[in-house]
């Protein structure tokens, strides 16, 4: 099957003012954030500061998901101030371009996307089952929220079934696969019902920059 575990020792990372920043993947590898000339980033964030903002972001799109602690999101834009009141594992969509305040200290997770990049992201717990017919040029991406998780693989062809364990903050990138995917604890996390954020995004507008991400990633790849 075409898959990459990720171990998160691999993943860059970034101190700003308002905390740390683990980059999980970025599209295309040769962009960088400090230029904004990405289409995708997907990160963790561990907030230090009771008070920071996030970079703006003209046209691009962000997903937000809180792991630990409440927090408090304040966003201005055009004319217009909003107040989200964050549970943990609470996920809210909110404009690059928006100034936005976070009043809390904990940790996150950020997907930014251009606004014409077509992705979808999702909290997965125990015993949640999907599935996913993946193109050449789709990915999904499983993040493990707990200490171990089994993530039961069924491709088309039942008897190449495979299941992987990650371990907490560990990431598995699949692609070009009709793929049914089922999670299970393997160990009991009392704190939380979730077990693993997924991340669906769709690439197919560049094929060349797709390999070259693929390339990128295969030689970090933790079963290798």
């Amino acid at each position: 099957m075409s898959y990459i575990k990720l171990n998160p020792k691999v993943y860059p990372a970034d101190t700003w003012y308002g905390g740390d920043s683990f980059e999980v993947i970025r599209f295309p590898v040769s962009s960088t954030f400090d230029q904004q000339n990405f289409d995708v980033r997907v990160s963790k964030t561990v907030l230090y500061n009771h008070s920071s903002f996030f970079t703006q972001l003209p046209n691009y799109q962000r997903t937000f998901v809180t792991l630990a602690n409440q927090m408090t999101l304040k966003q201005q834009i055009r004319n217009q101030s909003l107040v989200d009141q964050l549970r943990p594992f609470q996920v809210l969509q909110l404009s690059g371009e928006s100034l936005t305040e976070i009043e809390g200290i904990g940790s996150g997770f950020n997907l930014i996307h251009r606004n014409f990049v077509h992705c979808q992201l999702r909290l997965f717990s125990h015993k949640d089952c999907c599935a996913y017919q993946l193109t050449k040029q789709q990915v999904l991406l499983i993040v493990s929220l707990s200490p171990l998780v089994d993530v039961d693989l069924t491709p088309s062809n039942k008897y190449l079934k495979e299941c992987i364990t990650l371990q907490e903050s560990e990431t598995l990138l699949i692609w070009d696969e009709t793929i049914e995917l089922s999670y299970f604890k393997a160990v009991m996390d009392p704190s939380s019902n979730y077990l693993c954020l997924g991340c669906f995004i769709d690439f197919s507008y560049d094929e060349a920059m797709f390999h070259q991400f693929i390339k990128h990633y295969q030689q970090f790849d933790s079963y290798i």
